[in-house]
């Protein structure tokens, strides 16, 4: 949606196609329940929201269950009779693949593929898919789309070095990572940010923000422990927000460790979130320590950034390097409860570190990760899709 923003400033007509809301907690939001298609606009841009299946139990089978019914619903969402120029598709899900192709052949344009994950080696990779037969053959199956389709946009350079390695040629496969618009995320405001704090009642303490999904890539049982480490530094608050899988987990640690350092909120929409960005003095990234995440970039650590915030990264992979490259935070390994505790207990005693990381920060997302560069870099891949 951030990248559509642009797109249509640019003098572009866009048109979404989406499953009905339900991300990250697998259950259909209340305003869109019992409803089979829904037309939306938002800033211009025209938006079609398609039936799926959610379950917040988020078995196996429950989750190809969603990813099969938007792959089939998104149908209903086309006017075939309607003009268009290219085809964006985001995988995964990938079971909306077939239907892509379907819809770019039956109107003889270009499919270009917004690659998201290495899908299912990332499903493989943490556990939720066994490596057997059965995924060998969703690879190579997956392989073959990625030759067939016209152009792939990749959001990590993991992911660009994996297409080629499986031999896709890597003239047509381009780089565009997530970034952050800095027209909703920004500085601004920074000391009326600790209002949104007085309602928890901790807008005199050391805030320690972590906020995005709470799923199982990311390690958050470290946000817990860390919490429960530090629990009789009065002066400090661990604040989440956010859903996901591992939410409950974080609520049983808060009550079984009597943790009342730990605030756990939902999740919020992006106006309602930067004031909790503009006030808070810290920023945690935390991912699981697996193979998967060598290829990870988590979106998070671009709204810090954006708010001035400094990063601490706890996890390996491309945004950890990031963060370490443009000197916009600290960086640990993953999974490290006493090095996360004694980091955030040395950077609380360091404001003068904290206001250097996070003026590196926005410098960086200035000036390599905004939303607008990354829209036209998109823009410039479709134009060649188009081109070709």
């Amino acid at each position: 949606m951030g990248f559509a923003k642009y797109l249509v400033r640019a003098g572009h007509e866009v048109q979404i196609v989406a499953g009905l809301p339900n991300h990250p907690v697998s259950a259909v939001y209340p305003a869109y329940r019992g409803k089979l298609l829904v037309r939306e606009n938002f800033l211009g841009i025209s938006v079609m929201r398609t039936y799926i299946y959610a379950n917040p139990q988020k078995r196996l089978h429950h989750r190809l269950l969603n990813f099969f019914s938007f792959g089939f619903s998104c149908l209903s969402a086309i006017n075939l009779k309607e003009k268009f120029d290219a085809l964006l598709l985001s995988i995964p899900p990938i079971f909306s693949i077939p239907s892509a192709f379907l819809i770019a052949r039956l109107k003889e344009i270009p499919l270009v593929l917004d690659v998201r994950d290495f899908w299912p080696r990332a499903a493989t990779s943490l556990g939720e898919l066994k490596d057997n037969f059965t995924t060998r053959l969703l690879e190579g199956l997956m392989k073959k789309c990625y030759l067939r389709a016209d152009q792939i946009a990749v959001v990590t350079q993991g992911i660009l070095d994996a297409l080629i390695e499986a031999g896709i040629p890597p003239e047509k496969i381009h780089l565009v990572t997530n970034g952050v618009d800095n027209e909703i995320y920004h500085p601004d405001a920074k000391e009326s940010g600790r209002e949104v704090y007085r309602a928890l009642g901790c807008e005199d303490k050391f805030i320690v923000l972590y906020a995005g999904v709470v799923g199982i890539i990311h390690g958050s049982w470290v946000i817990g422990e860390t919490a429960r480490l530090l629990k009789d530094q009065h002066e400090i608050a661990f604040v989440v927000i956010g859903d996901g899988v591992k939410k409950a987990e974080l609520e049983a640690m808060k009550l079984e460790y009597g943790l009342a350092n730990l605030y756990l909120l939902g999740n919020m929409q992006p106006s309602d979130l930067l004031p909790y960005l503009q006030g808070a003095d810290l920023g945690l990234s935390t991912l699981q320590n697996a193979y998967f995440c060598e290829s990870t970039i988590p979106v998070k650590i671009f709204s810090y950034m954006a708010c001035g915030l400094p990063v601490v990264f706890a996890g390996r992979g491309e945004g950890r390097q990031i963060v370490q490259d443009n000197g916009a935070g600290i960086c640990l390994e993953a999974e490290d409860p006493q090095a996360l505790a004694a980091t955030v207990l040395d950077l609380k005693n360091d404001p003068e570190q904290r206001h250097s990381m996070g003026k590196r920060g926005m410098q960086t997302v200035s000036k390599r990760f905004s939303r607008q560069a990354l829209a036209e870099s998109l823009e410039s891949v479709i134009q060649v899709a188009i081109q070709k």
